[in-house]
């Protein structure tokens, strides 16, 4: 029997001593999987559904909740920053859609991808028309599509467009039209306060460029405009270092910690069975088989379980985080948008670590074993 056929026969011989193995080294692994697939799920399906932005300048209503402070000639200004890539103005509210309150945001067309705006049908909306992106939910409530009008408190509005529906109910459920139309609309708060924004917006979102330091252009920011009526919001050092330590303490509490709880396993494992085999090594031996050879023996037995362990861990990994998402109270996914979520990297990060368990929890056994000597099943 060739060396190879020897190791496969004898990981699988005693099927409830396989199954033992399998599963102690399959939990630390399925673990750490669970943690990254669930982390990188987190990202992309926020990335694909949530506007993100470095910087955020926001109005501060006044005592009366008459006006906004935020002139729109502020947009532009910012866009003449050199450190700045994408600036958008925008008014959000409720307003009252055909005898129905909705939530609508105003924004210009141009700026509309910047908001991730997704359709499902129909186009961007004309910023000089009376035009209307309805969110899918407010289309199937008022059972409006695209081509049809609804009326609005200035006129009736042509319906372009009707987004993708991408969250549970209450969720990535706005209404767009233009920042224009917008301003000459009565426009209501969550404290159902009607506002008028001729000539101002409610919130700017501001991305930066690449490689730009987003803490020091924040606090540029704040000292040009922070006032009594403006707050700008963004990243300080110390959110950024307070993120970092975030993410350390969550690498060490489901990746570090199984890891190191896959090496005592594995080890404890490889341990048992070199003891339980002590009599069949013996016999190796002292029919020729050298030390480096019963060495490698438990090495590849120990590589081939924790391969076996990864594949069973990534199988359930999946499934597992699938099914957590499938009751996740905002985003509305599939089994074909999670599997497409996954990464390539992380698998191939964990494999390393896998790989790493292997070796690391398997070197003191195959020391041990190789040292046994051809008489040890006597003296047992």
């Amino acid at each position: 029997m060739s060396f190879k056929k020897f190791i496969l026969k004898s990981i699988v011989r005693k099927k409830s001593k396989f199954v033992y193995q399998l599963i102690g080294i399959t939990i630390p692994i399925f673990v750490i999987l669970f943690f990254a697939i669930s982390m990188q799920t987190t990202q992309d399906l926020g990335r694909n559904s949530l506007p993100i932005y470095d910087i955020d300048i926001v109005g501060v209503p006044g005592i009366n909740q008459e006006s906004l402070p935020i002139n729109e000639d502020l947009v532009d200004k910012i866009k003449k920053d050199k450190c700045v890539d994408k600036v958008a103005g925008i008014i959000n509210g409720y307003i009252n859609i055909n005898g129905v309150n909705c939530k609508v945001i105003g924004v210009n067309s141009s700026d509309a991808d910047f908001l991730r705006i997704k359709l499902a049908t129909g186009r961007k909306f004309n910023n000089d028309k009376k035009e209307i992106i309805l969110s899918n939910e407010t289309a199937e409530m008022l059972n409006k599509t695209v081509g049809d009008y609804v009326s609005l408190s200035n006129g009736e509005y042509n319906v372009v467009g009707v987004t993708i529906k991408t969250g549970k109910s209450g969720y990535f459920n706005e209404s767009y039209i233009s920042l224009k139309n917008i301003q000459g609309l009565n426009i209501f708060t969550r404290e159902n306060v009607s506002m008028p924004y001729q000539g101002h917006v409610e919130t700017i979102h501001i991305n930066i460029k690449t490689n730009e330091n987003n803490s020091k252009i924040v606090e540029d920011l704040k000292n040009q405009y922070n006032n009594e009526s403006i707050i700008v919001m963004g990243d300080t050092p110390e959110n950024v270092e307070m993120r970092k330590n975030v993410e350390i303490e969550n690498k060490i509490i489901f990746i570090l910690v199984p890891t190191i709880i896959g090496i005592l396993l594995t080890l404890m494992i490889m341990m048992k069975s070199v003891g339980d085999r002590t009599g069949e090594i013996s016999v190796l031996k002292a029919i020729g088989w050298k030390s480096r050879r019963i060495f490698m023996m438990i090495l590849s037995e120990t590589f081939i379980l924790s391969i076996l362990s990864f594949i069973f861990a990534s199988i359930i990994a999946i499934l597992v985080t699938f099914y957590t998402w499938l009751y996740n109270p905002i985003y509305i996914i599939t089994f074909y948008t999670f599997i497409q979520t996954l990464s390539f990297s992380t698998f191939l990060q964990t494999f390393l670590i896998v790989l790493a368990m292997a070796l690391l929890g398997s070197l003191l056994p195959a020391i041990k074993a190789s040292r046994l000597s051809p008489d040890e099943s006597v003296r047992k």
